[in-house]
């Protein structure tokens, strides 16, 4: 097996395992299907095993395949790092970073705390992802990312963890609504079921006609924390949104936070914000500066 024979088929061979069809990659990588499908074989032929099972519709990494596709991961991210670096050879902080967050951060904090952050590093290439937050701890396990800002992450033999705040599930309705106890009271609780998964107990006793003040009637479970949003500004409904996710809302005036009686001052469904990344990589000079300045910025 002499894999460096074969660098350009590790090209196509990624892009067909990050498509998961030969037809798609065919069409990003501007070559015929035919053409795609012989220099997958002749790379099989030179592992010595199936590196996709073909399916009705695409195909499937091997067993044999994930260990290569995960190789492929470093290996291009590599020669990524080292483009960036040959470009600005005297600026230790030049490189190629692959962040991946989930989406309610990527709105409110990457903003602000790239325009800073890129601002100083001028010369770091930065990728990022979003994504649910358990997908992109698996993207960091698998080397597809370098670091993910996430809920609640999970150290492993291979990652390590850092806490950077922690937020809470409140109660909020538009503005108008929240100087209105009687259409709060009847209003459906808006929330999303996944991020809440937690707290199963406590929501069925609020959407039943023991919860108090804050029981209802009705309920709407979102996809999303920003559709759960949309609708409690919209005055649907009232709704249980994190306080980062709420704060911009309530600073401009479209919602307020409500008390109803029975319900925890301190809020539901507590959780962690933090980092995610691998052991080996967390001495590089960016990942320490991404960490530093990560751990200053105002939450």
């Amino acid at each position: 097996m002499r894999l460096k024979d074969h660098l350009e088929k590790l090209s196509y061979f990624y892009q067909v395992g990050k498509e998961g069809s030969i037809k798609e990659a065919s069409s990003v990588l501007g070559i015929t299907q035919p053409s795609l499908t012989k220099s997958i074989k002749i790379l099989e032929d030179a592992v010595g095993s199936d590196l996709f099972v073909r399916l009705p519709r695409g195909v499937e990494l091997t067993k044999q395949g994930r260990v290569l596709f995960e190789y492929c991961h470093q290996l291009f991210a590599g020669l990524e790092d080292l483009e960036a670096r040959l470009l600005a050879p005297d600026d230790p902080m030049s490189g190629h970073l692959r962040v991946g967050t989930y989406d309610s951060i990527a709105i409110y904090f990457w903003p602000k705390f790239l325009r800073s952050f890129l601002h100083e590093f001028p010369n770091l290439d930065l990728e990022l992802t979003t994504n649910r937050s358990h997908e992109i701890q698996s993207m960091v396990e698998s080397g597809e990312l370098d670091v993910g800002l996430i809920i609640e992450p999970q150290s492993t033999a291979q990652l390590d963890v850092m806490d950077l705040a922690t937020d809470t599930f409140q109660l909020y309705a538009a503005t108008k609504m929240a100087s209105e106890q009687e259409a709060q009271l009847s209003a459906p609780l808006i929330y999303m079921p996944d991020a809440l998964a937690g707290e199963k107990g406590r929501l069925e006793h609020m959407i039943s006609a023991q919860g108090g003040d804050y029981g209802r009637a009705k309920h709407y479970g979102t996809s999303s924390l920003e559709s759960a949003k949309e609708l409690v500004i919209n005055g649907i409904g009232v709704g249980l949104l994190p306080k980062m996710v709420a704060q911009d809302a309530v600073k401009k005036k479209r919602i307020k936070q409500i008390y109803p009686k029975g319900f925890p001052k301190s809020g539901i469904g507590k959780h962690r914000i933090g980092v995610v990344f691998a052991k080996h990589k967390k001495d590089s000079r960016i990942m320490k500066e991404l960490f530093s300045r990560l751990k200053s910025h105002p939450w």
